[in-house]
């Protein structure tokens, strides 16, 4: 028999005929037999199985022959079926029965494998071994079409467990701190570089990896220097392998759970062979094993949308390590080079028994499809965002964040050809390689780590990153031109560009001007006059951006020097010198000095300095001289000199001018001069005659002196020079020409001016002078002059009439006095005296008029200096009149009547000799008798009357006070009443409300007028709240109009929003609790709720205080939100039925109360006088809440005047009737009242 295009052939070996059987459907795959054939149609593990043509099983996952047995799964349960049974029976499924293992060799005289045979696939493997280094951890990345699946999904949870198992062993990862040998010394595993699965190996005198140790406790020992896996090795039939390893009949009975490691041998004995041996055959945990050489996993099959397998993937422990291949799609061998390679070599398809379990246990050193628990969590591969080469020539590496990750390890290689190595370990997101030179080229990996348990875990490896390490450019060279500078260098190995930084200091700050592909850059944005400092860097491009170097050295250069600032010229040491000054200038190494005699020149070199300052010295006094400074640079090596500054005027110390020489007391010459800028000394010299020898007479630091042992007559000439003292020295000024004085009379003293005699007069008066005969007296506008001569006076005084000729009545003039005589036919006139001020008498000013009585007027006014009186003048409407004169600054005017106007004036008058000096009048101020506006107004409220007090300070001419009070500062003001007193009190106020006061004064007059004073200032008060006037209403009440209820002077309302209904526990909302908040509301009412309990347990209560609060969220509450709770001792109430006690329901309105509170409602407990008292806790209730008390007195309260509840008991709210009538209300209604204090 043989199976062709899904069809069965019969070919008889004697009658050479072919015949195809009879038979319905494809046939996937058959074993034939002498008696027949077994066959099955449709894919695994769903296939049907049949015995020659007949129907032995459905749900078929395996079958194959064993010892004269049909072995085959179907619906997860394995069974078997005699050859010879099947023959005989006429329904092939009647010879199937439980599958008993009994029938079969035991598998618990496998050997385990403690003499392990050589395998000899593993052997010509590791002599085979092309060592390819991995750059990332994983397995195979395989490419599959469109439509295709893996059978994993679908697949046992036995399958499943396996194939996961045989995972940890292949995708485990790892990095050796040092080389380590391979089997048999074949291959290393090189330091530094990750790895993906186990290494192969037999450590029969080491540890079989997972069974010796987890795969943690193989990924600690590989983090371990001092762990076996570098101090030791395994040795077995001279073989080496690493002291931590694993074969390839270990990792196919860890995947499959065994109890322990088997070997090739052994491991048959546990599974079953795979009746059709076929790769298409093949499922997820099957071993192709081949007896006493090798072994392999079934990892995954894959599946095309019809079901047909398109690709297996084994995985296998051979050497170096755990590796897994791809078969058929995705792959780079065929399905056909699997059967080949295994079923075709000597390779038996097993699978595992299906009496054996398998488990998964997860292990944080290879977590598998994000199987991570709360130790452990996948690591991702970094990625390198930045890098540098810093200052000193080191090279940095940045990268981004890898989560979970504790550490990174970083790997280095260079162009050595020795690969990757381990170069440190940094705890941050950057490392800073110094151990490389310049010139030299390195490549990068990072990869990050996790602390797990005692053990470090790792990550896949980062893209290989790679950096030139670059010389810093050479110092460059620079080009100066009129407008530009131009850099160069020589050229830096590995250098794609070059940057140019450049700073108007040598430490910077340094800014970046270009980059450049060149060896040569012109910085055409110098500005002139300012010295740069250049610096160049070389730059590589790589792909996380450029790679600069060091700076080269600076090089400085300049276009033109600034030119010297802040050049400032004085008086200078020595004879007639000026001395220069200017701030120093940065990089400037001397500075030159120009001059001329005028700013536009010619200039002329004078000099060269170091420093900052210059003294030029014989110059001319009076002459002003200019001066422009430059700066020199020496830079490399050259000479920049600067611009030139501005022209600065600078002149010797000048001669004092206007030396003025007076006759003083008739023996002294009195000397004086201007000051001389700069000038700190002057001294002082005199001659007999003009021109002739100087002697000096004092050195004095002021600009007068007094030169005394002279006669009247005397006749002498002075000379001034200047002086100064500069940096220690003196240095002298110019001198002044001769000035002339003749000792005269000297200047009268003791001038005084002051009113005089008559109508805006002055009167001048001075001591007498020895020897003058006559006085003669100057005048001018101002203190400088020009003065005229007014007049000769032959006593000590002189009265000056011309502001009333003038009519300039508030002019002031100044005076100056001299002494005179005659003397031989002439007029010897001697020194004129200082100028003295003075003027007519002032007017008085501020005059004030204000009410003083009904029948008087008070003026007040300010003194005027040299003023002994006032003159009063009124205007009452027929002129002025004298009222009198006084030595007052104030005067009473008692002559007057209410309503009247009145006009003031006040001139002030002197005592001059017994005359009276008339000056200036006041300007004239009108006013009406009125009383005074009052003041000291001050309102408070009345805690014991609900009503405000306020109160007041007398006011002049007031007899009667009217009171306003209006809602705002601004008004409008209405008038409330008239007192006689200093005090109102107004109990027409509305509680909690401000008001605001004005008071007026009034007084009636002898015409029968009132006549009022202006408003005083407002002052404010809030009306007390002490209590307040409310209603309680529900759905009984009906429709409400809100707005009459608060028109009426209610001022708060307590609404029932719900009660539980008592024939079923279910909570209703009152129908008409919405509309009653809400029309409350919006008549600017303060609102309250109350809830209608009864509930029978504490769980109620609380549902009943959350549904409070959750229908009134959302509006408004500012009153208390109560707890109603009537009727609990009626047979009918379902709390009288619960057997509620007192305790019970007080503490049932307790956690509705203490709920409520909670989420800032203020919480009340309602309740008759009687029950408050009687039936519940109430020294409790009070001490946590406020209380409502209802007590119906039986005559009706009328409100405000409602007296007291008769409760003795702390209440907070009194429901004092429910016969209350309210506008807005139809019927009887709830009245309350609310206590504030």
């Amino acid at each position: 028999y043989y199976l062709s295009s899904g069809r069965i052939c019969r070919y008889d070996l004697a009658e050479k005929t072919l015949e195809r059987e009879q038979l319905k459907g494809t046939v996937k795959a058959f074993i034939p037999l002498e008696t027949g054939y077994i066959y099955s149609q449709g894919a695994f593990p769903r296939a049907d199985v049949y015995y020659n043509g007949k129907l032995l099983a459905e749900e078929v996952s395996s079958y194959y022959l064993s010892d004269g047995h049909l072995i085959f799964v179907s619906g997860g349960d394995t069974f078997q079926a005699e050859l010879d049974a099947l023959a005989a029976a006429g329904d092939p499924a009647s010879a199937a029965e439980p599958y008993d293992e009994g029938d079969y060799a035991d598998p618990a005289t496998a050997l385990q494998g403690t003499d392990e045979e050589q395998c000899p696939y593993c052997e010509a493997a590791a002599a085979d071994v092309s060592w390819v280094e991995e750059e990332t951890a994983g397995s195979l990345q395989a490419y599959s079409s469109a439509g295709t699946v893996s059978g994993f999904d679908s697949a046992t949870e036995r399958q499943q467990n396996i194939v996961k198992r045989a995972r940890q062993m292949a995708e485990v990862s790892w990095t050796p701190l040092q080389d380590i040998s391979g089997w048999d010394n074949a291959y290393t595993f090189k330091k530094g570089t990750s790895y993906t699965g186990l290494p192969y190996g037999q450590p029969i005198d080491g540890v079989f990896v997972p069974w010796g140790t987890t795969l943690t406790g193989f990924v600690k020992a590989v983090n371990d220097l001092q762990s076996k896996m570098y101090t030791s090795y395994s040795d077995y039939n001279t073989s080496i392998a690493p002291y931590y390893s694993s074969d390839c009949s270990s990792f196919v009975s860890w995947a499959w759970n065994l109890n322990g490691r088997r070997t090739t041998r052994s491991l048959p004995t546990y599974s079953d062979k795979v009746a059709s041996q076929s790769v298409y055959s093949a499922q997820l945990g099957d071993s192709f094993i081949a007896y006493g050489i090798h072994a392999v996993m079934v990892s995954d099959v894959g599946y095309d949308s019809e079901g047909e397998v398109v690709y297996i993937e084994i995985t296998e422990s051979t050497p170096p390590k755990t590796k897994v291949t791809r078969y058929g799609e995705g792959g780079s061998e065929t399905l056909a080079d699997l059967q080949k390679k295994y079923l075709e070599d000597g390779y038996i398809l097993y699978r595992l028994k299906k009496q054996y379990s398998v488990s998964y246990t997860h292990d944080c050193a290879v977590p598998i499809d994000g199987d991570y628990c709360e130790d452990c969590a996948a690591l991702t591969k970094p990625v390198i965002s930045a890098v540098e080469q810093t200052g000193d020539g080191a090279l940095k590496l940045s990268w981004d964040k890898v989560e979970y990750a504790d550490a990174y390890g970083i790997l280095r290689s260079d162009d050595s050809g020795s690969g990757f190595a381990w170069v440190g370990t940094a705890w941050e997101l950057s490392y800073t390689d110094e151990d490389v030179r310049a010139g030299d080229t390195y490549q990068y990996q990072v990869f990050p780590m996790r602390y797990i348990n005692g053990v470090w875990v790792s990550g896949p490896h980062s893209d290989t990153t790679e950096l030139p390490c670059m010389e810093a450019p050479e110092k460059p060279t620079i080009t100066a031109s009129a407008d530009a500078l131009t850099i160069s260098w020589p050229a830096v190995e590995n250098a794609g560009a070059y940057g140019i930084v450049r700073a108007e200091a040598p430490e910077g700050p340094y800014v970046w001007l270009g980059s450049v592909g060149t060896t040569s850059y012109t910085d055409e944005t110098a500005e002139p006059e300012t010295v740069y400092y250049y610096k160049v860097y070389a730059a590589h491009a790589t792909d996380k951006g450029w790679l600069n170097s060091a700076y080269s050295e600076a090089k400085a250069a300049i276009t033109v020097l600034p030119p010297v600032r802040n050049v400032q010229t004085e008086p200078g040491a020595g004879n007639a010198a000026v001395k220069l000054t200017w701030t120093a200038q940065p990089h400037t190494s001397a500075y030159g000095i120009m001059r001329a005699e005028s700013e536009n020149g010619p200039y002329s070199w004078i000099a060269s300095v170091g420093g900052t300052s210059y003294t030029d010295q014989g110059l001319k006094t009076g002459q002003t001289y200019y001066y422009k400074i430059y700066a020199s640079a020496l830079l490399d090596g050259t000479w920049y000199n600067g611009a030139l500054s501005s022209p600065v005027p600078g002149e010797a110390l000048r001669a004092p001018a206007s030396v003025q020489v007076k006759s003083y007391e008739g023996n002294a010459f009195q000397i004086s001069w201007e000051p001389v800028e700069g000038a700190d000394l002057y001294r002082v010299y005199y001659a007999d005659s003009r021109g002739g020898a100087l002697t000096e007479a004092a050195t004095v630091s002021g600009t007068e002196y007094l030169h005394r042992g002279f006669e009247e007559g005397d006749r002498v000439y002075y000379v001034i020079q200047s002086l100064c003292y500069v940096d220690g020295l003196w240095g002298g000024g110019g001198y002044t020409g001769y000035t002339e004085g003749v000792l005269k009379m000297p200047a009268p003293t003791g001038i005084k001016t002051g009113p005089g005699r008559g109508d805006y007069t002055v009167r001048i008066s001075w001591d007498p002078v020895p020897k003058a005969t006559m006085y003669g007296i100057m005048r001018a506008d101002s203190e400088e002059g020009p003065y005229e001569w007014i007049g000769l006076s032959d006593s000590l005084e002189f009265t000056d009439v011309r502001h009333v000729l003038d009519g300039n009545l508030d002019t002031r003039c100044y005076y100056k006095v001299y002494a005179t005589r005659r003397v031989n036919g002439g007029w010897d006139n001697g020194e004129m005296s200082d100028a003295v001020p003075g003027s007519v008498c002032g007017a008085p000013e501020n005059l004030s008029v204000i009410t003083q009585t009904a029948s008087s007027m008070k003026l007040s006014w300010d003194p005027v200096p040299d003023a002994t009186g006032y003159a009063v003048f009124r205007d009452a409407g027929q002129g002025y009149v004298l009222l009198g004169i006084i030595s007052q600054t104030e005067y009473t005017d008692s002559d007057c009547i209410l309503g009247g106007t009145y006009t003031y004036m006040i001139r002030s008058v002197a005592n001059v000799n017994g005359y009276w000096g008339y000056g200036l009048y006041s300007k004239p101020v009108s006013a009406v008798l009125i009383p005074q506006t009052p003041a000291g107004l001050f309102a408070e409220p009345d805690w014991d009357t609900q009503a405000v007090n306020i109160s007041w300070e007398a006011a002049p001419g007031a007899s009667t006070y009217g009171i306003l009070r209006a809602e705002s500062e601004d008004g409008p003001y209405e008038w409330l009443g008239a007192v006689n007193s200093l005090s109102y009190r107004d109990t027409s106020c509305q509680a909690g409300k401000t008001y605001y006061y004005k008071v007026y004064g009034a007084a009636l007059g002898t015409d029968g007028v009132w006549y009022n004073s202006a408003n005083s200032g407002a002052a404010a008060a809030e009306a007390p709240r002490i209590k307040a006037l409310g209603v309680d209403v529900s759905y009984y009440n009906g429709n409400i109009d809100w707005q009459q209820v608060a028109d009426s002077g209610v001022s708060f309302a307590m609404i029932r929003i719900g009660y539980r209904r008592n024939a079923d526990g279910v909570i209703i909302e009152d129908v008409c609790a919405a509309q009653n908040i809400r029309g409350a509301l919006d008549a600017g009412l303060e609102v309250g709720v109350y809830f209608f309990s009864t509930a029978v347990n504490e769980a109620e209560a609380i549902e009943e205080a959350a549904w409070t609060v959750n229908y009134i969220k959302d509006y408004h509450i500012t009153f208390p939100v109560a707890y109603d709770c009537e009727g609990y001792n009626d047979e009918t109430s379902r709390m009288y039925q619960a057997g509620l006690t007192i305790d019970q329901r007080s503490w049932h309105a307790s956690v509705f109360l203490t709920t409520v509170a909670g989420q800032g409602y203020t919480p009340m407990m309602y309740g008759s006088s009687y029950h408050l008292t009687n039936s519940w806790r109430i020294e409790h209730l009070e001490q946590n809440y406020q209380i409502w008390v209802a007590q119906w007195p039986s005559e009706v309260p009328v409100y405000p005047d409602e007296g007291s509840s008769s409760y003795g008991r702390t209440h907070k709210m009194w429901q004092y009737t429910d016969r209350g009538t309210v506008p807005g209300i139809s019927g009887a209604v709830d009245l309350d009242v609310f206590y504030y204090e």
